[in-house]
């Protein structure tokens, strides 16, 4: 019996689907990335969540994306490999786009990424319901 290997979906963004010659570039990226999982290309969607490969042509929702001119593009394996491992490759790609930074061109600098940590004094006020101030 074989061994059972996970299988993830890559998410691309582009106006067609990956060539034979396209998708040879997306295989060798993925294999020198070592992520030790199986991918299938599949077009992205608007709430499809995940990172995506941005080929051509920007989403046109909030999402987290690398975006290359083309599949020659000369960061097309760096932008691959930060799809697939994350931030471990944010240095070596030029501008990845995250919703908080989409959000943060949209309503200015102030805009905060809301994380699991909240503080004992937050947590209480959830617990409580929201408080409205006099006046």
């Amino acid at each position: 019996m074989g061994t059972d290997v996970e299988v993830r979906s890559f998410l691309i963004w582009s106006e067609n689907r990956p060539s034979p010659q396209e998708r040879e570039i997306l295989k060798r990226a993925k294999l020198s990335s070592g992520v030790k999982f199986n991918i299938v290309p599949r077009k992205a969607f608007v709430g499809c969540g995940g990172r995506v490969l941005a080929v051509g042509i920007r989403p046109h929702w909030l999402t987290d994306y690398a975006f290359v001119e083309s599949w020659l593009d000369k960061n097309v394996d760096k932008a691959i490999k930060w799809v697939l491992l994350g931030d471990d490759v944010l240095g070596e790609i030029p501008g990845p786009t995250r919703v908080i930074d989409q959000l943060r061109d949209i309503l200015g600098p102030g805009v905060r990424e809301i994380t699991n940590e909240l503080s004992e004094q937050d947590n209480h006020q959830l617990r409580r319901g929201p408080v409205f101030q006099e006046g």
